[in-house]
């Protein structure tokens, strides 16, 4: 069961560039349809690049919206805010303090 847990939260983990990779191909779509119209090859590739960026760009702001405010989906992928690594930490802390928990490296002691 362990195991099973364990794929399924990969699985989810990697829902979100999957999103964003389905929804660039299909702004990627919409602008090489757009594209048909327009007689210069250089400006059609353009406007297919762009309109996939900006669909892809736009799903994972929704997506990560979606994750912020759904504590089911949340606690799935275990997304709870937790400070477990010195570099999750060092992000977190406000500049000028020292890091929370016990992520700070020990003082070496001094010779007697």
């Amino acid at each position: 069961m362990p195991a099973l847990r364990l794929v399924l939260r990969i699985l989810g983990w990697l829902l979100t560039p999957l999103v964003a990779l389905a929804a660039g191909f299909f702004g990627a779509t919409l602008g090489t349809i757009i594209a048909e119209w327009i007689d210069s090859p250089t400006v059609g590739l353009v406007v297919t690049v762009v309109l996939g960026g900006i669909t892809g760009f736009t799903a994972l702001i929704f997506w990560f919206r979606f994750l912020r405010h759904s504590p089911k989906v949340t606690h799935a992928l275990q997304l709870e805010e937790t400070i477990e690594s010195p570099i999750v930490a060092l992000v977190a802390a406000e500049p000028g303090t020292e890091p929370v928990g016990d992520t700070a490296e020990p003082k070496p002691e001094e010779p007697t």
